[in-house]
């Protein structure tokens, strides 16, 4: 069942990233002038479709992706009819390669819009302090009530009401008294919350799924160490792969022992690979649906998810990232099915920070990718001339033949990190 989910999650998933990439490109041609003799959904044999204006569309037989056939795409085909995508001037073609990646940060907004507004954010429900620097006078039980004179009920709450720009006033409850403390901007990703030992979401096939864990347990003991914190429980799991360990949970008004055996795994800490226990557990949490707040926030998400991609390959470029992190299609298709047993909300996030990857991914100014195409059309643009088709296929394939070995480099990753475990 795993490897079939993992299948069928992966299809989903890149399907549903392809169709929009090549969707933008189609909109974005037609209403350019940009002859589109095919839109296929799918590959392979076709099925059945139909016919409107001069577009055929197509769905056929694999329904795994699809693709836009543009008139005069390659120079072999162009004839120089106006219609034709080579024919036309350098920004309406910078225009229509951009618009593949730029349908792929729309999905992302869109997805995350969705699940903010009909499914929900997942939020932890405390306002109290774990950890918080000692020069916010902050400390450890600290129970949140208000930032700038407005209840907070939540960690998201906390996070939305603060001004990352000035100073935030804060109403707290230490040991039954009510203290006010103004918190400089500087400080507020120093404060994390204090998260509860009750289980959230389980892996399926995951050691705490083999065990009989189950979401809504509350762990109360791990060997002979009393647990009343996630990150007492987590650091005992992490420093445990292979280890037998004994757990103890609260179930409703029922007291359930088990044991479980920590799977190790590679994980980045401090931009280190480390190997760590794990049982496929996740934080609890409670779904907000946030209303007309939704689509803000489903913007946050898209922007962040570009910052963390972007902070990726820096990371890469400036050597403080190994490229052995580096996930291919087998990694893909271990977290598409991950993200499905946790649930829609999860496999819509996925597919959302995937989307957010493929779009950033494909302006790297490198052939045969869109943004090795907008190179290319820059070049035009400035020398007054377009590359000879000679030169063209010269760029296209030996940029095909880097990518390839790159994807043949991932791949490998992914295979090493299947066989260690």
């Amino acid at each position: 069942m795993g490897i079939s989910l993992n299948i069928i999650g992966a299809v989903i998933a890149l399907s549903i990233l392809i169709i929009s990439h090549e969707l933008g490109h189609f909109l974005v041609a037609k209403r350019s002038g940009i002859g589109v003799p095919e839109f296929s959904l799918g590959f392979g044999p076709r099925l059945f479709g139909w016919e409107s204006g001069e577009t055929k569309y197509s769905v056929r037989l694999i329904l795994f992706g699809g693709y836009v056939k543009m008139a005069g795409e390659e120079p072999a085909t162009a004839t120089g009819s106006e219609m034709e995508f080579l024919s036309k001037p350098p920004g309406i073609k910078a225009r229509v390669v951009f618009s593949g990646p730029l349908f792929n940060l729309i999905l992302a907004v869109v997805f995350y819009s969705c699940i903010n507004l009909f499914l929900g954010i997942g939020t932890i429900d405390t306002t109290i302090v774990q950890t918080a620097l000692k020069t916010t006078g902050l400390k450890k039980y600290d129970k949140i009530l208000s930032i700038n004179g407005v209840s907070v009920f939540d960690w998201w709450e906390i996070e939305r009401r603060v001004d990352r720009n000035s100073d935030n006033v804060l109403m707290l409850l230490r040991n039954d008294d009510t203290l006010t403390l103004a918190l400089p901007a500087a400080y507020i990703d120093s404060i994390t919350p204090l998260i509860s030992s009750l289980l959230g979401d389980v892996e399926r096939n995951s050691p705490a799924y083999n065990a009989g864990l189950k979401r809504e347990d509350r762990v109360i003991q791990i060997d002979n160490t009393e647990i009343n914190e996630w990150e007492t429980m987590v650091d005992i799991i992490r420093r445990s792969p292979g280890d037998t360990l004994e757990i103890v949970v609260l179930r409703g008004e029922d007291t359930l022992t088990t044991t479980v055996i920590p799977e190790e795994k590679e994980t980045i800490v401090d931009n280190k690979v480390k190997k760590v226990g794990m049982i496929g557990v996740a934080v609890h949490t409670t779904r907000k649906r946030l209303g007309l707040y939704s689509f803000y926030q489903g913007l946050k998400d898209t922007g962040l998810t570009i910052w963390l991609t972007a902070s990726f390959l820096k990371q890469l470029v400036r050597r403080e990232m190994s490229p052995r992190h580096l996930g291919g299609p087998l990694a893909i298709m271990q977290f598409a099915g991950q993200s499905l047993s946790w649930g829609l909300a999860s496999f819509l996030s996925f597919i959302a920070f995937l989307s957010c990857q493929l779009g950033i991914l494909n302006l790297i100014p490198f052939p045969p990718l869109d943004g090795g195409h907008l190179l290319i059309i820059l070049i035009e643009k400035i020398s007054r001339r377009r590359p000879s088709e000679r030169i063209s296929s010269i760029i296209q394939m030996i940029g095909f033949t880097l990518i390839m070995f790159l994807m043949l480099y991932v791949t490998m990753n992914d295979i090493i990190r299947i066989f260690k475990r």
